[in-house]
């Protein structure tokens, strides 16, 4: 026989086993995979969801994972499941993958009935969940439970800071606290340093100095000490805040990392971020909510446990893998909080990941929607595909006869709807399967924006001065410049009064498209803009020759009154060259 018959009658004998496996496999999860009737987050029968309480048994904790945060049938999955862990499980505090002072901030707006909830939400929760349509019911229901006999908290464990709390609110509230502390400890020139460092943060890369880092330790000596002592401050308010400055002074340490593109400086920052997440995350389990049931909201890739077990597996064009099958170790150096919490935790956790086999996702600001691959031979997806299920989920945890299987090897796409291969039993503790994945929608709010009028000649002779494609030459929001390289990435289109700004990112194309309004008369210009997720802005214009010079207000914020972006003001400025 030939070295090439000998490969090919290999080839056939492993063919034809691993088609046995599949076979018993699909044979299983007929058996054993709980059909999930429905995703729709209105849909409150609940029955279908009873086998993922069994499951999650005695678990405090449960993490709800997500693939790429662009998958809107992930979102109304765990909608309706945080619904269900809410309403007839006991779990009453929702932790996003968001800044741990902006979601705090964010749930006293929420109690306080004045600001909108959608408003208040946004504060708090990164703005790629808070403009996802998909993520509407989950916001609504907030709103709704805020006002009942059984709230469900918003919390946030994310060191970074992440909405409009923290460029808003956050130095008066720092500033407010630091007012309780004994002055010798703690002098008002330190004080001043962690606020402007923390300001600085509000949109990173920031330069923190070896004096802001100084202020930061010193900020933390003097709370832990006070921990100790009655110091008059409140005991609850003193553990956020003490809390918030380990974490802020962490995010502190990680910011040189944000000025380099190398790909180990990002590992870098990404290990120093979980690790923080982790120790943020396990604080409100153990001390700010120890006898209550958290349920978290992140992305997959950091829910994961033993990341250095996963591996990327090599697929052909054809969508299958290559032959000899391959796969390289790509988690090698990676830190995540789904492992560092679980080492702290234990089986006080119970993480649950999604697949999908077909279909498309979308981040909402992109123009265009990704479709999802073929399914792997063999693959998990390919299993439930096989098994007839449209919606499941798989107890890895609790296997059961027959179940050994899924302790081996196994092709999935939980993270990124890219193939990687792993013992998906060390990894989570479940997983969701849905047939179908549709993109992320932006939400679309009702226009508050005055149009120009059509039969102004001043104004219609000064709108054709912005018309045609620009690039940005310069940012500044809260007293920080954008880095030049980032500048690049931007720019804007305008037709008639409409505009589209395009972001060329890593990941992908984004855009914002909008509609603005001018007024030339008044001195300087004056501009609003309103882009289609809604919060109309006000700003000022000026024009140098093919430069266009824009000062705009956060949404709700007063028309500026100069073209300027100091550290704490609402303010940002853009300069645009005409291409």
């Amino acid at each position: 026989m030939t070295v090439w018959a000998a490969l090919a009658a290999a080839t056939c004998i492993a063919e034809e086993t691993a088609s046995k496996d599949d076979g018993a496999r699909v044979a299983w999860l007929k058996n054993h995979a709980r059909a999930i009737r429905t995703v729709e987050p209105a849909d409150t029968d609940f029955a279908d969801l009873e086998p993922i309480q069994t499951a999650i048994g005695d678990a405090r904790v449960v993490m709800l994972g997500e693939q790429t945060h662009g998958d809107g049938t992930t979102f109304h999955a765990k909608t309706r499941l945080i619904r269900f862990l809410h309403e007839k499980c006991g779990f009453d505090v929702l932790a996003f993958e968001s800044g741990l002072y902006d979601c705090h901030k964010a749930w006293e707006l929420l109690n306080d009935r004045k600001t909108p909830v959608d408003k208040a939400v946004a504060s708090g929760v990164f703005a790629i969940w808070t403009q996802s349509q998909q993520v509407r019911p989950l916001i609504d229901y907030l709103g709704r439970e805020a006002k009942g006999k059984q709230p469900l908290e918003l919390v946030g464990f994310d060191c970074q800071f992440t909405a409009e709390a923290s460029s808003k609110y956050l130095a008066d509230d720092l500033a407010a606290f630091f007012k309780q502390l004994p002055e010798p400890l703690f002098g008002k020139e330190e004080q001043d340093e962690v606020i402007a460092a923390c300001r600085a943060m509000a949109k990173p890369p920031a330069k923190i100095s070896a004096t802001q880092k100084d202020a930061f330790a010193a900020c933390q000596k003097v709370l832990a000490a006070l921990e100790t002592i009655d110091g008059g401050i409140p005991a609850r308010e003193l553990a956020f805040w003490k809390q918030f400055i380990d974490s802020a002074a962490a995010y502190a340490e990680a910011q040189r990392f944000l000025e380099s593109k190398s790909p180990d400086d990002m590992t870098a920052y990404g290990n120093l971020r979980d690790t923080q997440m982790a120790r943020n995350l396990v604080w409100l389990s153990r001390s700010a909510y120890p006898n209550r049931k958290i349920i978290v909201w992140a992305a997959s890739m950091h829910l994961m446990r033993n990341p250095a077990t996963v591996k990327m597996l090599a697929i052909g064009e054809d969508g299958r893998p290559i032959s000899p099958r391959e796969s390289r170790t790509i988690y090698d150096k990676t830190v995540t909080l789904g492992h560092a919490a679980w080492q702290e935790l234990g089986d006080d956790i119970y993480s649950i990941t999604f697949t999908a086999a077909e279909g498309e996702f979308k981040l909402p600001w992109w123009t265009d929607a990704r479709k999802l691959g073929p399914v792997v031979p063999g693959s998990i997806e390919d299993l439930m595909l096989k098994a007839g299920f449209q919606n499941a989920f798989v107890d890895l945890k609790r296997r059961g006869d027959g179940g050994q299987w899924l302790a081996e090897a196994l092709a999935a796409r939980p993270m990124g709807h890219v193939y990687t291969e792993a013992d998906w039993t060390r990894v989570f503790d479940g997983f969701i399967f849905t047939r179908t994945m549709t993109g992320s929608d932006l939400v679309k709010r009702p226009s508050e924006l005055v149009r120009n009028r059509a039969d102004d000649p001043a104004i219609q002779k000064e709108l054709a001065r912005f018309q045609g494609e620009w690039v940005m030459e310069a940012n500044e929001a809260n007293g920080q410049s954008l880095l030049a390289e980032r500048l690049t990435m931007y720019q804007r289109t305008v037709k008639d009064d409409g505009y589209t700004i395009r972001i060329n990112q890593p990941t992908g194309v984004s855009t914002i498209v909008g509609r603005f309004a001018i007024n030339p008369s008044s001195d300087p210009g004056a501009i609003d803009a309103e882009p289609e997720s809604g919060g109309l802005m006000r700003g000022i214009y000026k024009f140098d020759g093919d430069r266009l010079t824009v000062c705009f207000a956060l949404a709700g914020e007063p028309r500026p009154k100069e073209f300027a972006a100091k550290a704490g003001t609402p303010t940002t400025v853009t300069v645009w060259r005409r291409k």
